[in-house]
């Protein structure tokens, strides 16, 4: 008899979780999703193997449990469904964020085992039509086990992050995977300060920041920004942190897939003129080189900056996860680069790069 795995919540990265999972060991994959879209996609495209409508139904069959959703998400999904996992079973999560979600955790029963989990990887973009078989190849899978982890639930893990291609496995405790991660995120920040400020000192124009590392001219997008690390096999410090920094510079509008021509722009089409790549590139480089001699020491600074670039702020926004679109209001920038928002029944949250996309209420900003 085959052991099932469920996939809960079928977006960019629980997708790409179930397609890379294919054929692995003697599971049958099971998708969860609150969309009637995504779950015909995802059966029709063959991404799962069967798909539920009901979490408690794959909930009470699964041996491993994926939970694909935004923090927030997790954290009440947890608490709902903590009576409804299968006893013996493994659940484990793909977020950005694990103290919080290992807290959260420990609401469930002791005959269910909970191992934090991040695969490092993700494109720029959402949902189940983006997700890749190969989305986690050559990406570091992270592991928060701590004293009750069974070795039989590690040795699964790491087993699932071979099969995934994966180029290894890292262990680590939640607040140190965490403290790597703000770090990084404030960086990928700071960095789109730097950016704007050498395409500014480059061609005169200064682009606007959407939260959290699109460059946006006249409303259009013009640059986004990814960071990857690295971390050491021994320590698990960082390693290395690589930025990409994609600017749609001389391109027309014929060079823009239809899909993203009316909310994509270049330097070009605004400025009327071509624009010198290689002085781009070293104002570029001179502004990175100026902003990381005295990072993390700048960091107010380029908060300060941040904020007055950001256009986020002020606006009617939606919040898109891979469970639900939720509107809310972006209030502010906190310290730590996290977007507020408040949801119309006056709550707030601080949200983390990765936990959502977030769109304008009626277009792209």
């Amino acid at each position: 008899m085959s052991r099932q795995i469920a996939v809960i919540g079928l977006g960019l990265i629980g997708g790409s979780i179930a397609m890379g999972l294919k054929e692995f060991e003697d599971f049958k994959r099971v998708g969860v999703d609150v969309s009637q879209p995504t779950l015909r996609y995802a059966l029709e495209q063959g991404i799962v193997d069967q798909v539920c409508e009901d979490p408690r139904e794959a909930l009470a069959q699964a041996d491993l449990v994926f939970l694909c959703m935004h923090p927030r998400g997790i954290q009440e999904f947890l608490s709902e469904h903590r009576d409804h996992f299968r006893p013996g079973s493994l659940v484990t999560d793909v977020c950005g964020v694990k103290g919080a979600i290992v807290d959260a955790a420990r609401t469930l029963p002791s005959s269910v085992s909970f191992l934090g989990g991040h695969p490092m990887a993700g494109t720029e973009f959402s949902g189940i039509q983006h997700a890749l078989p190969n989305m986690f190849q050559g990406a570091h899978y992270i592991l928060t086990p701590d004293e009750g982890t069974q070795p039989e639930h590690l040795a699964l893990m790491e087993r699932v992050a071979r099969h995934l291609g994966c180029a290894d496995v890292v262990r680590t405790t939640p607040e140190h995977h965490d403290a790597i991660i703000a770090y990084t995120s404030q960086l990928m920040h700071v960095v789109a300060v730097a950016v704007c400020d050498g395409i500014e000192a480059a061609c005169g124009v200064r682009p606007q920041i959407k939260w959290t590392n699109d460059l946006v001219l006249n409303g259009k997008k013009l640059c986004g920004i990814l960071t990857e690390l690295g971390l050491e096999s021994e320590s698990n410090d960082l390693d290395y942190l690589i930025t990409g920094i994609g600017i749609n510079v001389n391109h027309t509008p014929e060079d823009f897939d239809a899909e993203v021509q009316p909310i994509a722009t270049s330097l070009a089409q605004e400025l009327g003129h071509p624009v010198r790549r290689a002085q781009l590139a070293v104002e570029i480089i001179r502004a990175l080189d100026r902003m990381y001699a005295q990072f993390p020491q700048n960091k107010q600074d380029y908060l300060e900056r941040y904020r007055a670039d950001c256009l986020t702020v002020g606006k009617q926004v939606q919040l898109i996860t891979p469970a639900a679109r939720e509107e809310a209001f972006a209030v502010a920038i906190d310290d730590d680069f996290r977007l507020v928002v408040e949801y119309p029944d006056g709550r707030r949250a601080a949200l983390s790069a990765g936990e959502v996309s977030v769109r304008g209420m009626y277009g792209y900003v």
